[in-house]
């Protein structure tokens, strides 16, 4: 009976090799076209288990995903082999020469971003694009890869039937065939990775999917896949937050103020709290705000994070009424300026970011999602087009255009760009206060450029506490209250070599410190504060509370007393039912086990 079941083992076996055996020049071609990427990537990440371990993974789904191809050219007869072939070769070909001009020009591989590049450009910008790149020494070395690529594929296919004679020797069905049928059976065991990828109905989970499967070290096959389905799950997000957006507008939604009101978000970037004098730094970077809160005015909170160091992630979860750490979904909740829309407040939106970069990915997304035609005509009452070079020239049009409405109440919202990316473009010469002079720190990779780097932040910083002044004092004398975050703090070479964000993947201590907590105060107007001592008392006790930036929109609820039905007072920090939970960032780490190891977790 043992040598019957062997036998069919065997014949099974043989007869999933032969496609090897008969096609071997393809289907070492294919997979070496199309997965070279997964072996430059593990080789360049050795220092690295998690990556290696990824890669290898991927290298088995390569096997697999070029073994698929390699029986279709088996099957087939006569001049369709042929066909199929070239079908086959030409698109590992494109897919190669795709990647390494995208990689030797822009340092970045096939992925959702570049798929939404090619979606969105005109035919005027593609002509401009090729213009710009067809001579360029990236477009020259993927022409060169393409061209070795060519000759490899017309060499062995020249001794294809010399190869196919040499695996049907014993000693290479041994130690060549019957490996190669083991690594493919490994891929079909982690092709489930294709079932989720088929399946997910929105962009969260495919954010998910990257988290769990690291696609950056993907054969080419597999990344362009999951690119195009990106696009896909994409376009679903935005039908959803739609239908959230519609959903709004059949419930009630009211405030109890019965003054007029101003209710003003700021959002700031790439702010390091560790940098800022009003959370105990050492170079006088914020000296407003440290008037405000002596003053009385100003609350600063000691405890909030974001979920993520990308604007992109942050804004969609802040502007949304949902908390990740329920497992909910942006797009599965409305916009807190729908919900203030619907209770009857002006809304205005004036946003730095909205015409940043307007082709990268995380732009096209958010502007798809806040920017959406019917989210904000129910969102809206207007919005600024207009570039500035500045924050505070930004802040000017809305006070010259009278965005200061005598309406009875209003939501305003102000997107800056703060310290983002470039710190030496966020300020105004005027505000060049600080020098590599300034920095008196003496780490031995602290050269004078990167001194003179962190200067620039620090001046960065100093403006956009002048920013926030002429914010306060343009609701001074109103009934007002200023909420005022950041949406993910920087690194500024404030304990290693590395300045801006750089990976999340097990994040310590001080990647954490850094890139995660973020500055969040509240400011009172004396009128608000006379009407609303209550209000202003509990801001004053949850000043330490443990808060993640994903629930701020309670926070807005609670300040202009809105009743709707997405007001959850146990996410509210400044309620007295405030239920602190875990903080889990980058959807994974719990945020208090890894920043104090030494205590235990909330």
């Amino acid at each position: 009976m043992a040598h019957r079941y062997i036998a069919k083992i065997k014949r099974a076996l043989r007869f999933l090799a032969e496609p090897l055996r008969q096609q071997a020049a393809f289907f070492l071609t294919f997979m070496g076209i199309t997965g070279c990427c997964c072996w430059g990537f593990m080789f360049g990440n050795l220092d690295e288990w998690h990556h290696v371990s990824a890669t290898l993974r991927w290298i088995a789904v390569s096997a697999l995903v070029s073994y698929c191809p390699t029986c279709v050219v088996h099957a087939c007869l006569g001049g369709w082999r042929v066909a199929a072939k070239w079908v086959f070769y030409v698109l590992a070909i494109v897919l190669m020469g795709t990647y390494a001009f995208l990689w030797n020009n822009f340092e970045m591989g096939i992925s959702p971003h570049t798929a939404t590049l090619l979606a969105e450009t005109s035919e005027g910008e593609a002509r401009e694009f090729v213009q710009t790149y067809y001579n360029t020494q990236g477009t020259m070395i993927a022409a060169i890869c393409v061209a070795v690529a060519l000759v490899i594929v017309v060499a062995l296919e020249w001794q294809r039937r010399e190869l196919a004679d040499v695996l049907y020797r014993k000693w290479a069905r041994r130690l060549v065939v019957l490996p190669l049928l083991a690594l493919i059976f490994t891929g079909l065991a982690c092709s489930y990775v294709f079932v989720q990828l088929a399946t997910a109905r929105a962009s969260a989970e495919m954010d998910k999917w990257e988290r769990d499967h690291y696609p950056d070290g993907a054969d080419l096959v597999t990344s362009a896949i999951y690119s195009l389905n990106y696009l896909r799950t994409s376009g679903n997000d935005i039908v959803l937050a739609t239908a959230q957006a519609r959903a709004v507008q059949q419930v009630s939604c009211t405030t109890a103020e019965p003054d007029s009101l101003d209710v003003v978000f700021v959002f700031g970037e790439s702010y390091n709290k560790h940098h800022a004098s009003i959370y105990g730094y050492g170079l006088k970077t914020t000296p407003h705000l440290e008037r405000e809160r002596d003053a009385g005015n100003l609350y600063v909170f000691t405890d909030v994070i974001a979920p993520y160091n990308a604007t992109s992630v942050v804004e969609k979860n802040v502007f949304s009424c949902n908390s990740m750490v329920e497992g909910e979904y942006w797009y599965d909740r409305p916009t807190f300026p729908t919900v203030f829309h619907r209770a009857g407040f002006n809304v205005y939106f004036w946003d730095m970011q909205r015409n940043f970069m307007p082709h990268k990915l995380y732009t096209i997304t958010v502007n798809d999602f806040l920017y959406n035609e019917e989210i904000s005509r129910l969102s809206y009452t207007d919005t600024v087009t207009q570039n500035f070079a500045y924050d505070g020239q930004m802040v000017a049009d809305f006070i010259a255009n009278k965005r200061v409405p005598p309406a009875r109440h209003n939501l305003v919202i102000f997107h800056l760009m703060g310290q983002h990316v470039s710190a030496r473009e966020r300020y105004p010469a005027s505000f060049a206060h600080f020098t590599a002079d300034s920095i008196h720190r003496d780490e031995s990779w602290l050269t004078t450029d990167k001194k003179n780097y962190i200067a620039h932040y620090e001046n960065a910083t100093l403006y956009n506490d002048a920013v926030l002044k002429a914010i306060f004092d343009l609701y001074r004398q109103r009934n007002a209250v200023v909420v005022y975050f950041a949406d993910h703090g920087d690194e500024v070479y404030d304990y290693r070599d590395v300045k801006g964000r750089h990976g999340h993947y097990e994040p310590d201590a001080q990647h954490l410190k850094h890139q995660i907590e973020v500055p969040f105060m509240v400011w009172c107007s004396d009128r608000y504060k006379e009407l609303h001592p209550d209000i202003v008392t509990r801001i004053d006790a949850a000043r330490d509370r443990p808060f993640m930036l994903d629930n701020a929109c309670q926070v807005f609820f609670d300040l202009a007393r809105l009743e709707n039905p997405y007001y959850r007072p146990e996410r509210d920090p400044l309620s007295p039912s405030f239920t602190p939970t875990r903080r889990i960032v980058y959807y994974k780490y719990d945020y208090d086990e890894r920043r104090h190891p030494n205590l235990s977790s909330r």
